[in-house]
């Protein structure tokens, strides 16, 4: 009798062990992904203020242009592919919605969970989780 309640124990630890395990594996990929593209935000932020053409091969949607992984940001560097769990979502410095040199990208985690936005407004370039 003794060994079933603890063999019982044994399995509820390792239950809540495997929940957190996985929890955590995805908040390293969700903070992989804003590492990601924080990096990719000076880039973008200097080819707005040079008026090079970003996303220039993206696929237009509306006011937005769809990144995808291999296309071109500007100045011959391209989208890389997003960490695992995450999708590109699109770029946009229209002028219906932003001032010169405003512009915003964005990326979705595929189950829809959690976003994360990289603007420039008002000169202040940065990028949030969004969710």
């Amino acid at each position: 009798m003794e060994l079933l309640v603890v063999i019982a124990i044994i399995g509820i630890l390792s239950a809540v062990a495997v929940v957190n395990l996985s929890s955590a594996k995805q908040k390293a990929r969700d903070e992989s992904m804003l590492a990601q593209m924080k990096g990719i935000l000076p880039l973008v932020d200097l080819c707005v203020y040079y008026n090079d053409a970003v996303c220039a091969d993206c696929a237009p949607d509306g006011d937005f242009k769809t990144i995808a992984a291999g296309k071109s940001i500007c100045q011959g560097e391209v989208w890389p592919k997003p960490i695992e769990g995450w999708e590109w979502g699109g770029f946009s410095s229209s002028t219906l919605f932003f001032q010169p040199g405003e512009w915003t990208f964005n990326a979705g985690r595929a189950d829809g969970n959690l976003a994360i936005a990289c603007a420039n407004f008002q000169g202040e370039a940065k990028c949030i989780f969004d969710n």
